[in-house]
């Protein structure tokens, strides 16, 4: 788009400059130039394609179309146009970067070249969430900040002994407004954003300008921009966990019985999914940036600038989750066939007697999750630089620099999110269907639980209990738990640099450097977690006689998918489908598919409601005065003392002008760790496949270490002709440990069901004294310019990588815990095992007795033989009338602590560990081409990138093996085309990112494979007048899902919808 605007000579020039513009017509008129300027889309390109070429290492760049107007809305979104970049999305938006197959934190973030500490909290609850990263990486969040306060982004992928270490995949540096070389300029933009699976259009409006003295001398920039998005997310969880069972074995408890089909063999990996869930979360988001930038030049030899940033982003979420769980006594199974990792594609279980023919019988936990997150993440900056030109050789920059990140609950009282469990004992047989990549749920409801009672506030308040009509409703809901966290995160960094240039304008010059940082890093967090009517909701009714029902929403979760792909099927289907493979259903029963109702219950008012209620086991809530059952504080701190060297030679080779840059940097870096937590005392053993942690005093544990390392880097360009240019660059770089791995608390985690049945008791230690991951890089590059904005460019890289984090695991004890649950001979547990081996089932069923939920009713029976004197014969088997309430007030009222004799749980213990080395090497192939003559105006961007690791996840390996392999690496490619003229702007962008392993051990060893990913973008802009533009954009249009798997296409962990995004905007420049 060509522009036409008169400036003052010294303005007009550094506009040009700044906005990487190009004159191409200068005319002299009454000692003023007009110039036209090309700005919009070719002038974008034309600035990127100029920063690369005249880079002295490998790099690549995004230029603002014009001020106040970058490429795209979202940082993130323009960074994936560059080759070897691709991005991760949270709700829909750019969030992380990856770079060459390495992720946001193997990757280096600066603010116009000042590191920037990163902060999130990771708030989730039951699988609402549950895909969102969590609050233990050094990953910067791109969607923080606004696009129009940035003029540039760089991305530097070769080592440079001038840059900051930290960033294996590359370094980014995001490039804000410099008012001397901007001048006066002013623009305003204001949006309306709709995103598809929002309830309403929300504002986005921004403004950003630049004022210089007419002398030149003194310049302020500012920037204010706010936006706001009211977005949903629809997941569709199965997965989550894993239950192994290799080799398979059809007689154990769980299978005991069951009619199997396609059963696995005996060498075949295999396992069952133990549950599945939809969730659904309605969001609010409040975005607000500011920048101000001031500049004093009194003379040509000095120039000071202070600058800040604010970015904060408030977020509100409200989530609810259906979440069926397996008690694991299953009648059918049929399994995949996989040969080398099978799992179900169908799996039932009944639950009490009659199976949902009578619907009198109080059936199984029926379980739903509500939450609301409240969380706010800030960042800001304040720095100054004072650059001064000693004398004609030399130069001598200092800049200080004081950044801070927080991410925190923003409810009144500090808290980030509140939940409560809700549930209901209507399940009496269930099944889940695996087949699609939205896993379902299918249950038959007996609701017939029976009245109960219990103290509320010194009243004895009665419940009505279940109406046994076979239809879940909000009169069979009752309390299980109610939660509440606090997680706080507060990252400080304070930096110095001085650097100093010698250049007396000959073939030689050299630059010099002194750096320091500190960079702390604490987290807060407090759990809180009480009984109200237990897993096994013993007070149906409770919530209706407390609240009303007007106080409980009605959600169809499965309502809200758009199920663009008809992967969810009909009640009827479901039935139909599970008859014909084989599964058995009692005549009479009624159904309900988990996410056709699911029930909500604000937890604030709900806290509020229930203060002063007795849980079965007699322990009454305190709404003033919550529970807490575990506290973390945690601290790092590293403090790095960097000097670096570097010499600039221009010379020649065969006549053709070559750049030579040597350098050389010096990091020593001290780490320390510090980590307070609550100790755990002892683990209660609460029902079925659940256990309590009950916690003592705190304790406090440190560790120190200190690395140094000599980075070398060398980079040569040859300008093999006007337009070609060949580049080699060899470097050594580092990444330092996630935080998540340098906490060095431990935990104590419990397994997903008794030990006796299999389960794992699982913890985990953070480890201070890892070393950060080691780089040789070499990178080759071929760069062709052909014409103005146009060029080809290809470029190899080769990373030979050691001190990967690995992760070691040692079965020991933890904090002296015993396991209740063991099942041992000689314990109460051992001898419950016993009793239900000699029990004979009356109602002929040939199923084992020992299951978890059997297991824990006759270990708590036999644990309390003052309130059941007749003990083991007290047992009633939950398949004969009268067994599954029998269950579930046990389970209401009774846990079971550490029994004498129990013996000491044996933890599978990870802590990690520098083990491991690999290689990644791959190819870019980048082309940008503006046509010219009676195609003038067109143009297209396309660029791709194939990356190759030498060590990759193998899911044939047996469960009992660790593995190590390089997660994020996949092959992507974007194809961009664009038409431009004096009025019109458009362009259409597809982007395509591969297949990729994400984790290779998101528990049980199980890995998390990311689905490829297709995402088709445009945009609009119409000039209304010269300085009035109209646009319109959208963002995934083909509303492409985000799928996660795990060893099989069977094995869906997530399936989360995707939502196209349209904005309708306006931007006006102020001449």
């Amino acid at each position: 788009m060509a522009t036409t605007r008169i400036k003052a000579t010294a303005v007009s020039t550094a506009i040009a400059i700044a906005l990487g513009t190009v004159p191409q017509v200068l005319a002299q008129q009454n000692e003023q130039i007009e110039e036209v300027v090309v700005t919009g889309i070719r002038g974008s390109l034309a600035a990127a394609l100029d920063q690369k070429r005249n880079s002295s290492g490998v790099m690549d760049a995004v230029s603002a179309e014009d001020i106040g107007k970058f490429p795209d809305t979202n940082l993130a979104e323009s960074l994936q146009r560059i080759t070897g970049v691709s991005v991760n999305r949270v709700e829909g938006e750019g969030s992380e970067v990856t770079i060459r197959g390495f992720g946001g934190q193997f990757n280096l973030v600066t603010l116009n070249g000042r590191q920037m500490p990163a902060a999130d909290n990771g708030v989730n609850f039951f699988g609402i969430n549950a895909t969102r990263p969590g609050g233990n990486s050094r990953s910067f969040d791109f969607s923080n900040l606004a696009s129009e306060a940035v003029t540039g982004l760089q991305v530097y992928k070769s080592g440079r002994a001038s840059s900051p270490s930290g960033g294996i995949g590359g370094t980014i540096n995001v490039q804000t407004a410099m008012p001397l070389d901007v001048g006066q300029q002013f623009a305003v933009s204001a949006k309306i954003v709709d995103d598809a699976g929002g309830h309403s259009a929300t504002p986005e409006l921004s403004g950003l300008g630049s004022w210089v003295n007419d002398a030149g001398t003194f310049g302020v920039s500012a920037s204010a921009s706010y936006q706001e998005r009211d977005y949903t997310n629809r997941t569709a969880l199965g997965g989550g966990f894993f239950v192994w069972q290799t080799p398979f074995d059809p007689t154990i408890p769980a299978f005991a019985g069951a009619t199997i089909v396609n059963q696995p063999g005996p060498d075949q990996l295999a396992g069952f999914i133990p549950n599945a869930s939809m969730t659904y979360t309605e969001g609010e988001r409040e975005r607000t940036n500011a920048t101000i930038t001031m500049q004093f030049a009194p003379n040509d030899d000095l120039t000071v600038t202070v600058d800040a940033m604010m970015a904060r982003n408030d977020q509100f979420q409200k989530g609810v989750g259906d979440l069926p769980f397996y008690v694991r006594q299953f009648d059918f199974a049929s399994f995949d066939g996989n040969p080398v990792f099978s799992v179900p594609t169908l799996l039932g279980e009944p639950l009490v007697a009659g199976g949902g023919s009578d619907f009198t019988q109080a059936g199984k936990e029926l379980p739903f999750r509500n939450s609301l997150f409240s969380l706010r993440d800030q960042l800001t900056t304040i720095g100054a630089n004072l650059d001064y030109q000693l004398n004609d050789s030399w130069n001598m920059n200092v800049d200080i620099s004081s950044s801070e990140a927080t991410a925190g609950g923003n409810f009144p009282d500090g808290s980030a999110s509140n939940a409560v469990s809700i549930g209901g004992q209507a399940v009496a047989m269930q099944w889940m269907d695996f087949r699609s990549d939205i896993t379902q749920a299918v249950q038959a409801i007996a609701d017939g639980s029976g009245p109960t009672s219990t103290m509320v506030g010194g009243n004895m308040v009665n419940f009505a209990g279940g109406n046994a009509n076979g239809a879940f409703e909000k009169s069979d809901l009752g309390s299980q738990w109610i939660l509440q966290d606090f997680k706080d995160q507060e990252s400080t960094m304070d930096q110095l640099h001085l650097k100093a240039s010698w250049d007396k304008g000959g073939s030689v010059r050299a630059n010099f450097g002194l750096g320091y940082y500190d960079n702390e890093i604490v987290q807060n967090n407090i759990s809180r977690r009480e009984e109200l009517g237990g897993w096994n909701t013993g007070f149906i009714g409770d919530i209706v006689t407390l609240m009303g029902e007007d106080a409980i929403e009605e959600i169809c979760i499965s309502c809200q998918f758009n199920d663009n792909d008809s992967l969810i099927l009909s009640e009827q289907q479901l039935v139909s489908d599970y008859t014909a493979a084989g599964g058995t259903l009692a005549p009479g029963a009624s159904f309900r598919v988990i996410g056709e109702n699911a029930f909500f219950v604000d937890p604030i008012a709900f806290a509020q409601a229930f203060d002063g209620f007795t849980s079965g086991g007699g322990v009454m809530y305190d709404m003033n005065n919550r529970k807490v059952n575990g506290t973390n504080d945690r601290t790092i701190r590293e403090t790095a003392l960097s000097l670096y060297g570097e010499i600039v030679l221009d010379t020649e080779v065969g006549g053709m002008p070559m750049q030579v840059v040597a350098g050389l940097r010096y990091e020593e870096t001290d780490v320390e760790s510090s980590s307070v937590q609550s100790i755990p005392i002892a683990k209660d053993w609460a029902s079925d496949n659940d256990f309590n942690t009950i916690f003592g005093p705190t304790s406090a544990v440190m560790q120190t270490h200190t690395y140094d390392y000599v980075l070398p880097n060398l980079d040569l360009s040859v300008d093999v002709t006007d337009n070609m240019k060949v580049r080699a660059s060899m470097s050594k770089s580092l990444a330092r440990p996630e935080l998540g791995n340098m906490f060095v608390d431990t935990s104590a985690g419990n397994p997903g069901t008794a030990t006796f049945l299999g389960g794992q008791w699982t913890g985990s230690s953070g480890n201070a004294m890892l070393n950060p991951l080691e780089s040789n890089n070499l990178d080759l590059s071929f760069e062709y310019y052909y014409g103005e904005g146009s060029a080809f460019t290809v470029a190899f890289f080769d990373k030979s990588i050691s001190n990967f984090i690995g992760i070691e695991q040692v079965t020991r004890p933890l904090f002296g815990l015993t396991d209740v649950a063991s099942g041992q001979s000689g314990t109460v547990s051992g001898d419950a095992v016993a009793a239900l081996a000699a029990h004979t089932r009356a109602n002929g069923s040939t199923g084992s007795l020992v299951t978890e939920t059997n297991m824990f009713t006759m270990t708590a029976i036999l644990a309390n033989p003052a309130d059941f004197p007749g003990g083991a014969a007290e047992f009633i088997d939950p398949l004969d009338p009268g067994g599954a309430a029998q269950s579930s007030n046990i389970a209401t009222a009774y846990d079971i602590p550490p029994q004498p004799g129990d013996p000491l749980a044996q933890y599978l213990v990870q802590q990690p560990t520098n083990a491991e080395n690999a290689n990644v090497n791959g190819w870019e192939v980048a082309l940008v081409h503006l046509f010219t003559g009676r195609l003038e105006g067109f143009g297209i961007n396309a660029n791709a990138t194939f990356v190759n690791g030498d060590v990759s996840y193998d899911i044939s390996r047996p469960e009992a093996e660790d593995q190590f392999a390089l997660t994020g690496l996949s092959d992507s490619f974007n194809l961009i085309a664009f038409y431009e003229n004096e009025t019109w702007s458009a362009r259409i962008l597809f982007n395509h990112r591969d297949r990729f392993l994400a984790n290779t051990n998101v528990g049980g060893r199980i890995p998390r494979f990311v689905d490829e990913y297709e995402q088709v973008d445009f945009n609009v802009g119409y000039r209304v007048m010269d300085n009035l533009t109209i646009t319109l954009e959208g963002i995934n249009m083909l509303e492409e899902p985000i799928i996660f798997r795990g060893r099989s296409e069977r094995q869906v962990q997530a399936y989360i919808e995707g939502d196209r995004r349209l904005m309708l905007g306006m931007r006006y420049i102020f001449e």
